[in-house]
């Protein structure tokens, strides 16, 4: 049940995205049963700390971490940005205008 991460050929780097996959597919599998998903989590963690030995993974920790902590512990939203601003639905069309308008100065 829970994941491995393998090196790659070369034995110096870690899939980033078999990473992600295997963290996903042990939730999966977990899900509907608290003991096995908290069990999950820990070893997920465990092993995630073990790779920051080598710090060129510190980002991918940093990230794994945050979709570790996103699907077991239910949270909404994950990162700082996530419940700032306005909903663009609930803006009058004087205020997506000037939206538009700062976006296309940004962009362009």
């Amino acid at each position: 049940m829970y994941w491995n991460l393998k090196m790659s050929s070369n034995n110096s780097k870690i899939n980033e995205v078999d990473c992600y996959n295997k963290i996903i597919d042990c939730f999966l599998k977990s899900k509907n049963d608290t003991n096995k998903k908290e069990n999950c989590k820990n070893q997920s963690i465990i092993k995630l700390m073990r790779l920051l030995k080598r710090k060129e993974k510190r980002l991918l920790v940093e990230n794994a971490l945050i979709l570790v902590l996103s699907l077991f512990n239910g949270i909404d939203k994950p990162d700082l940005y996530s419940n700032i601003g306005q909903d663009l639905k609930e803006c009058d069309d004087l205020e997506k205008g000037i939206l538009i308008s700062e976006l296309k100065k940004e962009f362009l």
